[in-house]
């Protein structure tokens, strides 16, 4: 790296310290010791995040929560060859060191004096380097975007030494990284504790310890307690030795410059659609999804559209009329609690044996609009009655087609689905998006239906199976639909760490993946992955993303009554969280696409959800090719799309819909803004709502379950509003030519204000997005003012390309990764 782009105060090297040479000890025969010139504890704990502990006796390590910065003074040592080197520290207390992260810290910092997580010091802290200056000036700025393989930093991790009689215990360091220190390339080290959090098990039960404290003797103690650090130099001189762990890939291409007319096009888009301006034209007899009235901006339509809108009435005072190239639908709305929220076909609505809602004491009426593709542009409209008055609704259809291939995707995730699940799947894709169900639970047991019948001779019978899933993978389900015979987008493959295998045959124990199973578990896992792809191949299934995703968390067993046996997994692969969870992760996916190497179809996804991307380093880099990223990609987005730019990613954002009562433009806004960051989708964790959800308002009951099949609800609708908004930006972009979608965010996000936040009950939740309340009127002149645009470009092919695929099989631009040993 070259350290010149980073910031280097005055005290980069100082030479206030002595490094200790023993008098008999010769040049790469013998360790040198090397005192440590600073040390400081800080926390990326929410209170603690500026808080300095550089005056402190101790020092700190506590899984992604607390660590320490640690450097020596690298002056006496210019010119010098590391050839092995080491980490002494003294532990205090019960806890003691397993694997550990060292990693170079690009940015200089000052150790401080302050104890107890002091603020307003001039102390180094995980948010600040000095004061209040940020390690770096982009994506969130903290600690991690300057250490852990970012902002041109290398880290190495190796298992401790076990505790000798005085305490002591030996941290493994690549030599490349104190090379790195001596070289000048680097200002220090991030010391981290891999491990995190522990369990105990007895038989089968079982007690999850939360990433207790590891506490260590800094410097301020004396010298006999205090850490140092021991090298081994090679006899003959260099100015360098290559870094040849995490170099490779760290080249972040600048980005693209506009051209003027781009930039042109740009601002004046913005300055339209910021402008605020609104039709005086408003009926409150017709409501948006917010419930607020239209106006005549809104009554536009591209082919292929749909919109929805709400009349302030009961269905049975209202009756619609239009043309035969408009297609309307009636819906009753029924109040849960006080919000108007499921949306019930009209003919299932009159039907006496349907009860639902039946004793709401409101009931309105949604309605939806769907432009055929061939309906000429210009002025329609729909005639509407009452309560015995009439009015209409003027529509004008734009010169441009929607595409029937989703280029956004909204993916409503679900665990479980009644038996007609069938109709979930073409009610979500009516609605431009996708369902996609889970098929296992906590234990690892897959659902019969997901899985192949096994014969007795070990072969595999796929009739049932093809019987089951078939239409959905080959379209046929949706063959008289508008979008028509378009297989769904993703599916979830059975495969978890418990199936086929038997997870409790095989596990050895211990929390690192290398050492946990035996040979025979990758076999069997590489050979039923390599099976399913085979099928899959022969079927020609090649239009669905197959995705290989690992759902369970150790701690369930913990909320299982304590039981080892209440959850399969003995990791966190679901929003993990130490280093010993991505660390199983990778080894996961590595099985994974050995086992589908050759294969160019069906086309596979190695998926996970990533609730922490500030702690994932490049341990995933090159292995996941779907990145499922919660709320954090608002602070941490550029790593995140940097990785997903370098290595073919598909990325999408999870959380949760919107809460019924918050404005139902929430959807659509956080569809946008996802767009605006470059994802690929986003993912509500939970749609299928239950029985209760029809009383008690639910706001994971994005689809209502019922007797007679699935409901949609408006939220429901929103996503499609969302998704339908971002192919007009889909259009705009590829207007403007060779220009990416983050690009284009760069600009909007900001003038549009559509940073979102996610709010959480706690740390598990998965949290709902909340914009501010005019957002969703911003919103809607943004999709006139695009719309108009596009109208007169004229843009009538119907663009079947859909979403690109991600990249396939392991990247060629993979890094070896291994953990360094003790000698």
């Amino acid at each position: 790296m070259n350290p010149s782009v980073f910031f280097r105060s005055s005290s980069v090297c100082i030479s206030l310290f002595l490094i200790a040479i023993s008098v008999d000890a010769s040049m790469g025969a013998e360790p040198i010791r090397v005192e440590v010139s600073r040390d400081t504890w800080i926390s990326a704990f929410p209170s603690e995040q500026a808080g300095n502990n550089g005056g402190g006796y101790r020092l700190k390590l506590k899984g992604i929560q607390e660590f320490f910065l640690i450097d020596f003074d690298p002056l006496p040592l210019r010119g010098k060859t590391v050839a092995r080197a080491e980490l002494l520290v003294r532990g205090e207390g019960d806890e003691t060191l397993d694997r550990v992260t060292v990693s170079t810290v690009t940015s200089d910092w000052v150790e401080g004096d302050g104890s107890n997580y002091a603020v307003n010091t001039d102390g180094a802290s995980f948010l600040f380097r000095s004061g209040q200056q940020r390690w770096h000036a982009d994506d969130n700025g903290d600690v991690t975007s300057v250490s852990l393989g970012n902002g041109g930093s290398a880290w190495c991790f190796g298992d401790a030494s076990p505790r000798d009689g005085d305490d002591w215990q030996r941290i493994p360091i690549d030599p490349a990284i104190i090379q790195a220190r001596i070289n000048g390339d680097c200002f220090g080290f991030l010391v981290m504790d891999d491990l995190g959090s522990e369990y105990n098990r007895s038989g089968d039960k079982f007690e999850y310890r939360l990433m207790p404290n590891r506490f260590l003797a800094s410097r301020e103690k004396n010298r006999s307690q205090a850490p140092y650090f021991r090298f081994w130099f090679v006899d003959e001189e260099s100015d360098a030795v290559e870094d040849t762990n995490q170099k490779d890939g760290q080249t972040i291409e600048s980005p693209k410059r506009f051209d003027k007319s781009v930039t042109a096009s740009l601002h004046a888009l913005l300055s339209s659609a910021t402008s605020g301006e609104r039709n005086a034209a408003s009926s409150p007899e017709l409501l948006n999804l917010d419930f607020q009235p239209i106006d005549n901006r809104e009554c536009y339509l591209a082919r292929g559209e749909t919109v929805s809108f709400v009349i302030p009435t009961s269905p049975d005072k209202v009756s619609l009329s239009t043309s035969d190239e408009l297609e309307v639908s009636l819906f009753a709305l029924p109040q849960v609690g006080k919000h108007f929220d499921p949306a019930v076909p009209i003919d299932l609505w009159e039907q006496t044996k349907w009860k639902l809602g039946k004793q709401s004491e409101k009931v309105f009426t949604c309605v939806d609009v769907y432009a055929g593709k061939t309906i000429p542009a210009g002025k329609h409209s729909v005639s509407i009655r009452i309560d015995g008055a009439d009015t209409s609704l003027e529509l004008n259809i734009w010169d441009f087609v929607m595409p029937d291939r989703l280029r956004f995707i909204p993916q409503m995730n679900c665990y479980g689905l009644p038996e007609n699940e069938i109709a979930y799947f073409q009610l979500c894709h009516e609605h431009r998006t996708t369902l996609n169900r889970l098929r296992y639970g906590w234990t690892g047991k897959v659902n019969s239906e997901a899985v192949p019948k096994i014969r007795g001779d070990g072969s595999w019978d796929w009739t049932a199976w093809d019987q089951h899933f078939g239409p959905l993978l080959d379209g046929s389900a949706f063959a008289g639909s508008r979008r028509g015979a378009i297989p769904i987008e993703a599916f979830y493959l059975p495969l978890n760490e418990n199936w086929p295998m038997d997870h409790e045959k095989h596990f050895r124990g211990g929390y690192w993946i290398e050492n946990a199973y035996d040979d025979a578990y990758w076999t069997e896992f590489r050979v039923a992955t390599r099976r399913f792809c085979e099928h899959l191949h022969e079927k020609n299934y090649d239009e669905t993303l197959f995705e290989f995703y690992l759902n369970n968390k150790v701690y369930f067993k913990q909320q299982r009554g304590g039981l080892w046996s209440g959850s399969s997994a003995a990791w966190v692969f679901d929003e993990p969280v130490n280093t010993q969870d991505f660390w199983a992760l990778r080894r996961f996916g590595m099985e994974f696409w050995k086992a589908a190497e050759g294969f160019k179809t069906p086309q596979l996804g190695y998926r996970v959800d990533i609730s922490r991307p500030q702690w994932q380093r490049d341990l995933l880099d090159g292995v996941s090719n779907v990145e499922v990223v919660n709320g954090s990609m608002r602070d941490y987005g550029q790593r995140v799309m940097d990785r997903a730019n370098r290595y073919g990613n598909r990325v999408y954002m999870y959380g949760s819909a919107n809460e019924l009562g918050a404005p139902n433009s929430t959807n659509v806004a956080w569809c946008v803004e996802t767009w605006l960051r470059g994802g690929d989708g986003v993912v509500p964790w939970q749609t299928i709502g239950q029985k209760s959800s029809w009383q008690t308002p639910d706001p994971l009951s994005v689809i209502y379950p019922s007797d007679f099949g699935p409901i949609a609800s408006l939220r429901l609708k929103s996503f499609r509003e969302g998704q339908q908004l971002v192919e007009y930006l889909e259009h705009y972009r590829e207007s403007l030519g060779d220009v990416n979608a983050e690009q284009i965010g760069g600009l909007l996000l900001n003038e549009l204000q559509l940073n979102g936040e996610t709010q959480q009950r706690n740390e598990a939740d998965a949290g709902s997005v909340v914009f501010d309340p005019s957002a969703g009127q911003r919103l809607r002149v943004l999709r006139y003012r695009l719309g108009k645009l596009l109208d007169q470009q004229a843009i009538n092919k119907n663009d079947d390309r859909g979403i690109d695929f991600p990249r396939q099989g392991l990247s060629a631009k993979l890094k070896r990764i291994e953990p360094i040993s003790l000698q």
